[in-house]
C-alpha cells in the first residue's frame, strides 16, 4: 500500500482514506480537510514545524561567549496540500473550493480557538490557522499545491 504519491499523466497513487481525509499518509488535520472525491483527492503532502528559544547572544571584553534564555518562542507549522484537479476540460473545482471553505472555516478569527494537526510519531501540535498561500497550478498533472500555515501554541 502506497504512503507516498507519483504523479504520471493519467495515473496518480494515494494513501487510503483515513477519518474522512482521502490520502492522510502521515498527516492529519482536525478538523478534517473533507472536500475532495475518489477521483480528486485532497491529499496532505507534509507539515513543517519549526520551534525556536528566546535567547540574547553575548560576548565579553575577554572573548567569553554567554548565552542567556528567556523561554520558548511561538513556533509556526506549515501544512502543504495538493487538490488533484482532475482531467483537463473536466475539472469542476470541488476540492479546490472545499480547501478555500476549510481556510474561510477555520481561520483564529473565524473559529477563535486553535486546530491541531498530528505528525509522524503520534505527536500533534494546537496551532492557529492565520496564512494560506495558493501556489500555482501544475499545467502538466493538473495539481493545485496550497499551504495552510499559523503559529504553533503548543503540543497534545
Amino acid at each position: 500500500m502506497a504512503t507516498t504519491f507519483f504523479p504520471a499523466r493519467g495515473c496518480v497513487y494515494i494513501p487510503p482514506s483515513s477519518g474522512g481525509q482521502a490520502g492522510v499518509g502521515f498527516y492529519r488535520l482536525n478538523p478534517p480537510l473533507t472536500g475532495g472525491s475518489k477521483e480528486t483527492p485532497i491529499l496532505i503532502m507534509g507539515a513543517e514545524l519549526t520551534e525556536t528559544d528566546i535567547t540574547q547572544q553575548i560576548v565579553t571584553l575577554d572573548n567569553t561567549k554567554l548565552i542567556y534564555t528567556f523561554g520558548s518562542d511561538f513556533g509556526q507549522v506549515s501544512v502543504t496540500c495538493a487538490a488533484l484537479l482532475g482531467s483537463a476540460g473536466k475539472a469542476t473545482g470541488q476540492n479546490f473550493a472545499a480547501i478555500l471553505e476549510y481556510f474561510a472555516t477555520n481561520r483564529v478569527n473565524t473559529l477563535k480557538r486553535p486546530i491541531s494537526v498530528s505528525v509522524p510519531g503520534n505527536k500533534a501540535y494546537k496551532w492557529y490557522l492565520k496564512n494560506m498561500a495558493i501556489g500555482q497550478a501544475d499545467p502538466q498533472f493538473h495539481i493545485q499545491y496550497i499551504m495552510l500555515s499559523g503559529p504553533v501554541v503548543g503540543s497534545l
